[in-house]
């Protein structure tokens, strides 16, 4: 659901309802101003709860729906990132060089609950056409990656823990292709 704030009046336009996903929770949306201007509204989409079972976020897929005026109207919903179990709550940053890089992480269906779900970047040479997944070594538990770029190429991550021990933090020092442990 999307309201927006008239900066003149200071208020909130009616909500409208732009994620359709029948069937399926929608959730952590985080919006993305394309180069081109564009707005990118990018959202998880799961199955809804089944009885029995408890968490989906394994048929987790990211989705995507574009606004060319500012929010007023937005496109049908697209799959942005395909991979089932794939979840992100961060938008997608451009880099110096120009690469866009996508913070996300994999949750699994697994007797043990959400224990494994490394991090795992999706990069994109191509301004979001097609993407690489590159997987943060020994991330396990480790989601919610926030990403900053401190100089040219040098990226430095933060992470939370799903043991909720420690925060985490991961370095790139060539644009997000590989990470320290």
């Amino acid at each position: 659901v999307v309201s927006k704030l008239d900066p003149e009046s200071q208020t909130w336009s009616i909500p409208i309802t732009v994620s359709q996903g029948e069937n399926r929770s929608e959730q952590n949306p985080a919006f993305f101003r394309h180069p081109n201007g564009d707005i990118w509204l990018i959202y998880t989409s799961q199955i809804s709860r089944q009885e029995g079972k408890d968490n989906m976020q394994f048929s987790s897929i990211i989705m995507v729906q574009k606004s060319q005026d500012e929010g007023l109207n937005w496109s049908d919903a697209e799959v942005l990132i395909h991979n089932e179990g794939t979840f992100s709550r961060q938008p997608i940053q451009i880099l110096s060089n120009g690469r866009w890089i996508f913070s996300t992480w994999l949750c699994e269906d697994s007797a043990d609950g959400l224990t494994n779900d490394p991090t795992e970047f999706q990069v994109s040479d191509d301004e979001g056409i097609t993407w690489n997944p590159i997987r943060m070594p020994e991330s396990e538990g480790r989601v919610h990656a926030n990403v900053i770029e401190l100089e040219k190429g040098h990226l430095i991550a933060f992470m939370r823990s799903r043991f909720a021990d420690f925060i985490y933090k991961s370095e790139s020092k060539d644009y997000g292709d590989s990470w320290s442990v």
